[in-house]
């Protein structure tokens, strides 16, 4: 038998598998008469045993960073076996419950768990085809018959299994196995009727013993000799304590691995383990605890005679220019739980940012605000863009704001802009401002520029009103010798 352990990753969601390839010998039934009927489901009762010193959730003592794995009564097993006799196309798979009273408080690591297993064919179906342009030049397009995309379907499938006394043994690949911890899904989804995912993005919690109780990833393998379930331990576990973050301020965490210290800043060379989706809020004192998991990522270097352990950090992005990046360090990663305590030093303010205060949510790596409410705007900025809401209020306030791409910059529905001073928007866009309509306030001026070179449609894309108790003028379409369009609206009281 050859056990191979790789990872896989799927949004938004990250799984390790434990995997065993095995050519599975049948146990033939005694048999009398005719062949029974195929079935697509399957009954099977399977023993799942623990590892002697596994590391994982939360039923155990905690002793020097490791917890004792013990079996819940409200544990799963998601179970998938390929190649159900040598065809790559059917899989056997489903979810068992634990039998409560196959727990032994003596023996808290051992358990027998029951249900259905599902046959299930992959095929692979015509899902429509990809378009080309035709006649060449006019614009239109149409589907290319020669040119079709494809989906995978998957659909249960009736097939004779009962030569098998257990119908796992006629997987000739694989048999993936799953804890899922506790009747918990929330950390797990289905990509496939064969497949589950462990979203790591989730598995955020407040303690070690929450994370453990409905979050940790627990993977094993099926033992084709004593045709039960082998679990092994859960990922590593990071506790984590901060301090020196804004007060009250709430962020969003992530964990990045990268090959050393000195290229945490190259995006090419580092990439996200863990990203949340609910931002996490520091206390009053600028303190905060969580729990995540990880696992080791250590790389062979070329020439290497041993493996190398990879650097970790994490990135703690705020509402607004307000970001940390925290060394976490270079360790190989074992199963286990390790407390962490740092004090975050915050990232330098971007220069080519604006000053924006108000109402909005910012996200780092895209320069993009949304604005729900009132958001004012000031200063320089460069590669950003302003979402509006319906009835949310831009104010700028000597705002000089740019895109380099054909974007728009500010945009959104029925939305409000206040101008104070003399304000700048300019991108490649055909809508560098654009809504269906746009109330305009206050006492200053918008000019706006773009390289588009469709005059008419570069006008007809605005709209912008006066809003009650103002006068707003709008100037005429300016064509640069530089090959920019530019207009101006302004405004004031009545």
């Amino acid at each position: 038998m050859n056990k191979n352990l790789f990872k896989t990753a799927g949004a938004a969601a990250i799984a390790a598998l434990l995997l065993l390839g095995a050519n599975g010998c049948s146990k033939v039934n005694d048999l009398s008469g005719e062949a029974p009927a195929a079935s697509s489901t399957y009954f099977v009762t399977l023993g799942a045993d623990l590892p002697g010193t596994p590391d994982t959730r939360s039923t155990g003592v905690l002793t020097d960073g490791t917890w004792t794995l013990n079996f819940t009564d409200t544990d799963e097993l998601f179970i998938s076996g390929e190649a159900v006799e040598g065809n790559e196309n059917l899989y056997l798979t489903g979810v068992l419950k634990i039998v409560p009273e196959s727990l032994d408080p003596g023996n808290p690591r051992h358990a027998k768990f029951a249900g259905e297993l599902t046959v299930y064919e992959r095929k692979d179906v015509i899902g429509g085809y990809y378009e080309m342009e035709y006649p060449e030049g006019s614009g239109n397009w149409i589907e290319n018959p020669d040119d079709p995309w494809y989906e995978t379907e998957y659909n249960e499938k009736e097939y004779d299994l009962s030569a098998y006394d257990n119908p796992l043994m006629a997987c000739e690949y694989n048999v993936y196995v799953t804890l899922i911890p506790s009747g918990d899904w929330s950390v797990f989804e289905y990509d496939n009727p064969t497949w589950v995912y462990f979203r790591s993005d989730l598995a955020v919690a407040n303690s070690v013993e929450d994370l453990m109780a409905s979050g940790v990833n627990v993977t094993g393998r099926f033992d084709y000799e004593t045709e039960s379930i082998e679990l092994g331990g859960n990922d590593t576990i990071l506790d984590i304590w901060l301090s020196g973050l804004t007060k009250n301020a709430a962020y969003k965490i992530e964990l990045y691995v990268a090959p050393s210290e000195d290229l945490i800043d190259n995006d090419k060379e580092t990439w996200p383990m863990l990203q949340t989706e609910t931002p996490r809020t520091a206390s009053a004192t600028g303190t905060m605890h969580f729990v995540i998991n990880a696992w080791d990522e250590s790389y062979w270097p070329e020439d290497a005679d041993e493996p190398v352990p990879s650097f970790y950090f994490l990135k703690l992005t705020g509402k607004y220019n307000d970001s940390y990046t925290v060394r976490l360090g270079t360790k190989t990663l074992e199963n286990k739980v390790y407390k962490v305590e740092r004090t975050a030093v915050a990232d330098p303010v971007d220069e080519t940012l604006p000053v924006v205060t108000g109402d909005f949510e910012y996200e780092y790596y895209y320069r993009y605000f949304s604005v729900d409410g009132t958001c004012t705007v000031s200063g320089t900025g460069t590669d950003v863009e302003f979402y509006l809401d319906d009835n949310s209020t831009l104010c700028l306030n000597g705002a000089d704001l740019s895109r380099s791409d054909d974007e728009s910059v500010i945009y959104g529905s029925t939305f409000n802009i206040e101008l104070q001073g003399d304000n700048l928007v300019s991108s490649r866009a055909s809508c560098t401002v654009s809504g269906s309509a746009i109330y305009v306030s206050g006492d200053g001026t918008l000019t706006v520029t773009s390289t588009y070179d469709n005059t008419e449609s570069f006008m007809g894309y605005y709209c912008f009103y006066a809003a009650s108790g103002y006068t707003l003028t709008n100037s005429e379409l300016k064509d640069n010798e530089d090959g920019t369009y530019t207009f101006s609206i302004s405004v004031c009281p009545e």
